[in-house]
């Protein structure tokens, strides 16, 4: 017997949302990360509906984010889910973090990786998509189609630096 035969199709339903909460803090400024931390979930387990989280904005990127576990600002692992409104452009540009994994939760995210914005680059992410991030790769996205929310698992202390103007 599977473990989808097993569990019931709430329960499983929870499993698939709770294991997409892991976008990118995509031109997340540090100042904008400096929210308190999540409670420590060796402690203190999380279960919220993506409603209940605790939403801040992001800069004036229009974005907001939530975090889930760990410090942003501090050089260990993190974990933050992001919502990112229809129709937002963040140009290209980079984090610091050691390592980024990022997983589409809803929406469709336009992704690409360069010095400069470049539609022909931007690749379709659908909920289920999963990337990563090396440190200091420019990178650029569009949630061309609508709503995007994703979740960001990093290494900090993250931060947000602009690609340099091609000269």
């Amino acid at each position: 017997m599977s473990i989808r035969t097993r569990l019931p199709q709430g329960f499983r339903r929870f499993l698939l949302i709770a294991s997409a909460l892991g976008l990118t803090a995509c031109a997340m400024p540090r100042e904008a990360t400096a929210q308190a931390p999540a409670p420590d979930v060796a402690s203190k387990p999380i279960i919220a509906a993506l409603d209940e989280l605790n939403w801040r904005p992001v800069g004036n990127t229009g974005m907001m984010s939530a975090l889930v576990h760990g410090d942003p600002g501090a050089a260990a692992p993190f974990t933050m889910v992001m919502k990112i409104p229809a129709g937002t452009k963040l140009p290209p540009h980079s984090h610091p973090d050691l390592w980024r994994t990022s997983i589409v939760v809803s929406g469709t995210l336009y992704f690409g990786f360069g010095d400069t914005w470049d539609e022909a680059a931007l690749k379709p992410m659908k909920p289920g998509t999963v990337w990563t991030e090396p440190a200091g790769a420019n990178h650029f996205l569009w949630a061309k189609d609508g709503e995007v929310i994703a979740k960001l698992t990093a290494m900090g202390p993250t931060g947000s630096k602009p690609a340099a103007p091609a000269k």
